[in-house]
């Protein structure tokens, strides 16, 4: 029951009238599958995260119409297996909306509904049966999965909390899994990660070196990611009296609440993910990271420095081999990060949106050429030189072509943006000496 996806197709959701997208497979084996969206603001990067998720369970798509236009919208969603999930509106006002499988109609209500809250029968391998196991505890403890969802974004917090006892918290992994912004729970992670570090030291105690060893591995996994993403020694520190979670950074003992925000959003999200992970009852007994996944990122470069940016998509194609990962992003150095990924561009084409199709992703290019081909932003610089730029060439253009200038404005100039950078020193003493070669007009001393 894997259930990556192939295809989307919308209509009349969010900015998209109609909109179809097919997710080509990886080409490499050993690594995820990974789709990058780029666009600018407001041409539905997110709006295809969330109708993604929406075909993985109980999702704020669907609870309260996210996005969804009065005009009937239409959401569809095929996995590879063939099998297809598919929501259309009868009437907006009412709620009333029609859900299937395939051709097949599952429910017709005239209120919110869930997956999960459906009566109907279904086969063992369908994957209908993953919906009920996520969105109902007492089914999603007990049930072995084959695959998990998940989604994070950039805009949400970290913080510390008091940890009373060691105590197992019940609660359904699933039931924020998929709601991006409150996907994660502080309190739940610093609780999980208070009981791994004593149960590897009670079991130390008794001598069960094995028991200790899954628990401790458990927190290592974390502490190498995050790490390895940074650059910074990390490791978490179990606090006795009182009861609490610190962070060493580099062998400096800190409280979560005064750590970077940076740190705080990759250790945020990346310990939710594989708590989740270890905290799910998996169908066999193989390692962590060759669980079949499927990720749904929103900028989650936020608060990142260009480095770390650079760093995520390689750590989560290099770990996570069987994930399946679609991340919506502004940034040229994660786009720019991984090989074997595909990107998905879409443009604003006269106040509408318009999908340009999919490319590979661009590891090896500059992020001149990636802010270019992909973004279509050709500028270098800030907004007020490239203005006394275009006025340079400009003048240039003047100059060559034999027509007066005004003399002192152009000098001016040159020594403007001379004086701004040794960059821009050596362009415009360049551009000068072309001019020199072609007129025999010297200004190189200016």
């Amino acid at each position: 029951m894997i259930m990556k996806i192939k295809k989307l197709s919308l209509e009349n959701v969010g900015v998209f009238d109609s909109l179809e997208i097919d997710f080509p497979a990886k080409k490499d084996f050993d690594k995820a599958e990974i789709h990058i969206l780029t666009g600018p603001n407001g041409s539905g990067k997110s709006t295809i995260l969330y109708a993604l998720a929406a075909g993985f369970g109980k999702h704020e798509f669907i609870e309260k119409r996210f996005r969804l236009r009065k005009e009937r919208p239409f959401l569809k969603i095929l996995y590879e297996n063939e099998q297809s999930l598919w929501l259309f509106y009868r009437d907006f006002k009412k709620n009333s909306y029609m859900l299937g499988v395939g051709n097949s109609l599952l429910s017709e209500k005239y209120k919110p509904i869930f997956l999960g809250d459906l009566n109907f029968e279904f086969d063992s391998d369908s994957f209908l049966e993953y919906f009920q196991k996520t969105t109902s505890y007492q089914i999603s403890k007990n049930i072995e999965f084959e695959i998990i969802a998940l989604s994070y974004s950039g805009n949400r917090t970290f913080d510390s909390h008091q940890i009373v006892s060691i105590q197992e918290k019940s609660y359904n992994p699933f039931s924020t899994a998929l709601n991006f912004a409150s996907s994660i729970k502080s309190e739940n992670i610093i609780q999980w990660v208070a009981n791994n570090k004593s149960k590897q030291a009670i079991a130390l105690m008794e001598g069960q070196e094995q028991k200790a060893n899954k628990y401790k591995n458990a927190i290592e996994k974390i502490e190498n990611l995050v790490s390895e993403i940074t650059d910074w020694n990390i490791r978490f520190i179990f606090e006795t009296e009182p009861l609490g979670i610190l962070l060493e950074v580099n062998e400096h003992l800190l409280d979560i609440d005064v750590l970077p925000e940076g740190l705080k959003s990759i250790l945020s999200w990346i310990t939710d993910l594989l708590m989740k992970m270890d905290q799910v009852r998996w169908i066999d007994n193989r390692d962590v990271f060759d669980r079949n996944i499927v990720l749904f990122l929103d900028e989650i470069e936020v608060h990142l420095h260009p480095e770390w940016q650079r760093k995520i998509l390689p750590i989560i194609q290099k770990y996570f081999k069987n994930a399946q990962v679609f991340i919506a992003t502004h940034s040229p150095f994660v786009v720019g990060s991984v090989k074997g990924a595909y990107v998905h561009s879409f443009e604003f084409d006269n106040k509408s949106v318009k999908y340009l199709g999919v490319k590979d992703s661009q590891a090896g290019s500059s992020v001149n050429l990636i802010l270019d081909e992909i973004f279509d932003i050709e500028s270098e610089f800030d907004i007020e030189t490239e203005k006394d730029l275009n006025q340079f060439r400009n003048f240039r253009t003047e100059i060559l072509s034999g027509k007066v200038i005004d003399e002192n404005e152009w000098k001016q100039l040159i020594q403007k943006l001379k004086s701004r950078s040794y960059e821009l020193k050596d362009i415009i003493q360049f551009e000068l000496l072309q001019i020199k070669k072609r007129t025999s007009v010297d200004y190189t001393n200016v």
